[in-house]
């Protein structure tokens, strides 16, 4: 019952084990500009492809879309952006599921016919936020044996030694 490692550990996908496509990356290849722009999203891991997508964005005077075709679906995206102070557009892709507009779109398993949505619809968390919580049940062990201090004093002792390691 309850062992060391046991409980709900790397529940939630991560954003990093996810094919992520940015508006940025699109705007500095020149894909948002005036007309129809194509191309493929290639994803590889050691040398080796590990995906791909084709995109097609279409930006009108009035309108602006990006169409994704991936594992044999295509999803339309709308654009939206904004003028910054120094000129310039800044865009944006408008989630397909909540509307939300964001700066990346993520594939993820086909979770209820969705496949590209934005973090918070994929319920995404980032690694470094499972991270910080890795060695949490070593210090409650060392808390267990040990009445004059909790697991949390043990965790902040750790984490300044740590620091204290990193500054030489």
């Amino acid at each position: 019952m309850g062992g060391y490692g046991s409980g709900k550990r790397g529940a939630r996908d991560t954003v990093e084990s996810c094919l992520t496509i940015d508006a940025n990356f699109y705007a500095k290849k020149g894909f948002f500009k005036p007309g129809i722009w194509h191309g493929i999203a290639r994803w590889s891991t050691g040398g080796r492809e590990t995906g791909s997508c084709g995109v097609l964005a279409r930006i009108e005077e009035v309108r602006a879309s990006v169409t994704l075709q991936y594992n044999k679906q295509e999803r339309i995206v709308p654009l939206t952006y904004y003028v910054p102070g120094f000129g310039g557009r800044r865009y944006f892709f408008l989630c397909p599921v909540c509307g939300r507009r964001v700066r990346t779109l993520h594939f993820n398993n086909v979770r209820d016919g969705v496949a590209v949505a934005c973090r918070t619809c994929h319920n995404l968390t980032y690694t470094s936020c499972n991270e910080s919580h890795k060695h949490d049940s070593i210090f409650k062990l060392m808390a267990r044996g040990d009445s004059r201090f909790t697991w949390k004093d043990y965790k902040q002792a750790m984490d300044k030694l740590t620091k204290e390691s990193r500054k030489r």
